[in-house]
């Protein structure tokens, strides 16, 4: 699966699986303030709420720029 998250020049960021829209999720809409500085991370389920996380998660390809 492909994973994106967009963040537009208005600072209005969106997330896309493999295209499109999550639909089985709601996504939390955010919009950064202008001026503030973003830094691309990634954080897996066991940092952000000490739950183990199930599986393997490989990360393939890692890219990020100016949408």
């Amino acid at each position: 699966k492909v994973f994106e998250i967009r963040v537009s020049s208005a600072g209005v960021v969106s997330y896309l699986i493999n295209g499109a829209p999550p639909t089985t999720v709601a996504s939390t809409a955010f919009t950064f303030t202008d001026g503030v500085p973003v830094i691309p991370f990634v954080a897996l389920n066991q940092f952000t709420t000490g739950t183990d996380v199930t599986g393997v998660c490989t990360i393939n390809s890692w890219e990020f720029g100016y949408q």
